[in-house]
């Protein structure tokens, strides 16, 4: 279905209703080991998918480069954002750019969160809202939880138990495990990006402000300690 909206023409599916409910607290590993080991029988049936509508990928040009480019494209007169931006996409490139070859790539759900999947009583996991899915680093899917648990202690048991629950259908090596705390960044460098290029197209500055930008490197460069 074609939608006439301010920004122009967009497109809605109506699907039938997913089977279950979405998962609420309080939550426990083995709710992470489930879906864990659903997100890695998701990857098996995506793997070799044609994308007919291609999209920018979050290869390593796209999650860096491209990236960094529209962020700094909207900080002109900020000289110390822009150098941090410039450190935080050279650190990237040499740990996730030279080591891509090496990691899991194809599509991916893009916004994998217990919003947007359903359990059933027999445990059956149902995922949805795949409006960000794309062809990126399967690895970097998982960045969210990854990160989560290094802010929090007890979310290091989900995602042990989530790791636990991928590698019964999918293998998740040590190198993949070991450039976590990189995907972390180039996804929050592509989360940036992404609301820069639309949030100001659909809602304006009001949202994302040259300082909120600012701040944002800032956080970035600080995590990954650059001097």
């Amino acid at each position: 279905m074609a939608l006439d909206t301010p920004e122009g023409t967009r497109y809605a599916v109506l699907y039938p209703e997913a089977p279950g409910e979405k998962p609420g607290p309080p939550h426990d590993t083995s709710l992470y080991e489930h879906v864990g080991l659903a997100t890695a029988r998701m990857h098996n049936a995506m793997d070799g998918f044609a994308v007919p509508c291609p999209r920018p990928g979050r290869d390593v040009d796209g999650l860096v480069h491209r990236s960094s480019a529209l962020i700094q494209a909207s900080l002109p007169d900020a000289p110390h954002a822009r150098a941090q931006l410039r450190d935080i996409g050279r650190w990237l490139q040499s740990t996730l750019g030279t080591r891509s070859v090496d990691l899991s790539f194809g599509v991916c759900h893009g916004d994998l969160t217990l919003d947007n999947l359903t359990v059933d009583d027999d445990n059956r996991i149902t995922f949805f809202d795949f409006d960000l899915a794309h062809c990126g680093f399967r690895a970097a899917e998982l960045a969210g939880l990854f990160g989560w648990a290094q802010e929090t202690g007890i979310a290091e048991s989900y995602w042990q138990a989530f790791l636990s629950g991928y590698r019964l259908a999918r293998p998740f090596g040590d190198l993949e495990e070991s450039l976590m705390p990189e995907h972390v960044v180039a996804y929050e460098l592509w989360e940036l990006a992404h609301e820069i290029e639309y949030w100001r197209a659909w809602s304006g500055y009001g949202r994302i402000t040259d300082n909120m930008v600012a701040d944002h490197l800032q956080r970035l460069h600080e995590q990954v300690a650059l001097p």
